[in-house]
């Protein structure tokens, strides 16, 4: 049973009929607020379940090998919470169109004016001044400022109706964000990884559009190439991704450019 919400999904298999019967239970409600549009768009979630072994990506590290009866405590545990982070985010986060925001280019030469000339510690001391003035974005905002970033034409990034993914190296239409059949926003730094609130949420040097179902393959593996020893490298890591891309079990191979 496979359940899509926008960017994340949800996986429930196993073997134990009684244990998974109870986990799908949750499936109705979960399809319920999907159809209500109370669910958030999430970035890199996948969580999926076996009658072995536990394994959640996202707010949840990994659990393996446990004993039957701490198996199915802590999987219904994390299933509560997992479904309790779903509906406090969908009141931060609208589902059916992100907001608008107005983002403008800086002229750099303008922007590092100020430091011409100058050396040593009166360079560090200016320069510490220029970059502290900066600001952090709303997450619902970060769709509009990579529409600028990762903008097709660099030079006229407001008018081209086009972005780059990061994975795919495709263009595609700035109007398909957080759609299923388009981009989200991918954490080069996986959100998993404490990149929960605040600030380092929305860091724009760890955010570009990604194709939806590549993001999802990438999960939250590590960067890195596949260990020479790995007999289940794939490349390039999904059919729709960049041919130079690769993965394995443990990592994650972006394109070279």
């Amino acid at each position: 049973m496979l359940v899509v919400i926008e960017e994340r999904r949800f996986k429930i298999e196993g073997r134990n009929p009684k244990t998974m019967s109870t986990y799908k239970n949750w499936l109705p409600h979960l399809d319920r607020f999907w159809q209500q549009n109370m669910l958030p768009r999430l970035a890199d979630v996948v969580s999926s379940l076996s009658g072995m072994r536990c394994t959640f990506t996202g707010p949840f590290r990994r659990l393996s090998s446990l004993p039957s009866c701490r198996r199915c405590i802590t999987g219904g545990v994390a299933l509560l919470l997992l479904f309790v982070n779903l509906v406090s985010d969908a009141s931060s986060n609208n589902l059916t169109s992100p907001p608008h925001a107005s983002y403008d280019c800086e002229d750099i030469s303008h922007y590092y004016s100020s430091l011409e000339g100058l050396k040593g510690t009166q360079f560090m001391e200016k320069m510490h001044s220029i970059i502290s003035l900066h600001h952090s974005i709303p997450y619902n905002q970060v769709w509009d400022a990579l529409g600028v970033l990762d903008a097709v034409d660099i030079e006229h990034p407001k008018d081209t109706p086009y972005v780059i993914e990061i994975y795919t190296q495709k263009a595609v239409p700035k109007v398909l964000a957080g759609k299923l059949e388009g981009w989200n926003r991918e954490h080069l730094w996986p959100r998993s990884y404490g990149l929960i609130t605040g600030p380092e949420l929305t860091d724009l040097h760890n955010l570009h559009p990604s194709d939806v179902n590549v993001n999802s393959s990438r999960g939250n593996k590590y960067y890195g190439e596949c260990l020479p020893s790995s007999t289940d490298c794939l490349s390039p890591a999904n059919p729709e991704a960049a041919p130079d891309t690769a993965t394995d079990k443990e990592s994650w191979t972006p394109p070279t450019k």
